[in-house]
């Protein structure tokens, strides 16, 4: 036997672009981990006349966790093969990405891309304390 795993939770439904991007932390510094995926950019892979978009759910915690849908951003440009740590230093933990392939519609006139997304969530003493 593998194990024994909780009741599955749904959380992208609805009509999404191709997710390519997973990770999970505690992003908001609750104690509770969360999940993170980003959309391609790939006019094939979205919706019609939709944006690539990054999400983190937010968990709840707690004995029944509910997971929150954020879209963390929203700004035509996809992610692939995100990264996550402290990249900026804050204690918080900071996501990082890439295209996909080149998408004439990306918010950098359809050129190549890597960006960092930083946390801004407020350190607290619980993160302070398990720092390295």
């Amino acid at each position: 036997m593998l194990g024994n795993f909780p009741p599955r939770h749904v959380l992208a439904t609805g009509i999404r672009g191709s997710f390519h991007s997973l990770a999970v932390a505690d992003f908001n510094g609750n104690g509770h981990w969360d999940i993170f995926t980003a959309e391609l950019e790939a006019t094939n892979l979205l919706p019609q006349e939709a944006n690539p978009r990054w999400f983190i759910w937010e968990n709840s915690g707690g004995e029944n966790p509910r997971f929150v849908e954020r879209v963390i951003f929203d700004g035509r440009l996809g992610g692939h093969d995100a990264v996550i740590g402290d990249v900026d230093g804050s204690g918080n933990i900071d996501i990082c990405s890439k295209f996909w392939r080149r998408w004439p519609q990306n918010a950098n006139n359809g050129r190549e891309h890597a960006g960092c997304l930083c946390n801004l969530f407020p350190v607290y003493e619980s993160q302070e304390r398990s720092k390295f």
